[in-house]
C-alpha cells in the first residue's frame, strides 16, 4: 500500500500541472512557450494537454445528475499541501468540473452556481423563535454540585 503512495503522488501533481498548463494555453500561450518556461518538450505538454482536455471533458456532469451523486476530484497545489498554500488553478474553475479546490479561502468548484444547490424556500426549516423582547433569560441548569449543596444547606 505504501509502495503505491509516490505513484498517487506524483498522479495528482501532474494532474495539478496539467490543469496549469490548460489554463495557461488556453490564455494564449503557446505549447512551445509554456514547454520552455517549465523546462521540458513540446510535445510532452502537448500530450499533457490533451490528457487534461480529455480528463476535464470526462469529469463534466449531465444536467440530470445532482453533484453529490457525482465524483470530485480535489485539485491540490503541486507544492506542499499546507494553510498556507495557493491554489493550483490560475482563475475560475470551469462550471461543471468535476474539480474541488480545498485550499483554505477558495473552496472553488466547478458545480458553484448549480441549481441542484440552490435553497427552495418552501422546504427551509422555519426559524426558531425569538424571546419576547421583556422575558427574563432563562437560568442555567444547576450542576449535580450545585444541587448536592442545596440540600444538604436544606436538611
Amino acid at each position: 500500500m505504501a509502495a503505491d503512495r509516490p505513484e498517487r503522488l506524483r498522479g495528482a501533481a501532474l494532474m495539478a500541472s496539467d490543469y496549469e498548463w490548460l489554463r495557461e494555453f488556453e490564455s494564449g500561450s503557446t505549447a512551445a512557450e509554456i514547454a520552455r518556461k517549465h523546462r521540458t518538450t513540446a510535445r510532452h505538454v502537448e500530450r499533457r494537454l490533451k490528457a487534461a482536455r480529455e480528463a476535464e471533458a470526462a469529469a463534466r456532469y449531465e444536467a440530470d445528475v445532482p453533484p453529490w451523486l457525482a465524483w470530485i476530484t480535489p485539485l491540490f497545489p503541486i507544492a506542499p499541501f499546507t494553510p498556507q498554500s495557493t491554489c493550483a488553478h490560475k482563475g475560475p474553475i470551469p462550471a461543471g468540473s468535476r474539480l474541488y479546490c480545498p485550499v483554505d479561502g477558495c473552496h472553488q468548484s466547478g458545480f458553484d452556481g448549480h441549481p441542484y444547490l440552490k435553497r427552495d424556500p418552501r422546504t427551509d426549516p422555519k426559524p426558531e423563535p425569538r424571546p419576547p423582547a421583556g422575558a427574563a433569560p432563562k437560568t442555567a441548569a444547576k450542576t449535580r454540585r450545585e444541587r448536592r449543596a442545596a440540600r444538604r444547606g436544606a436538611a
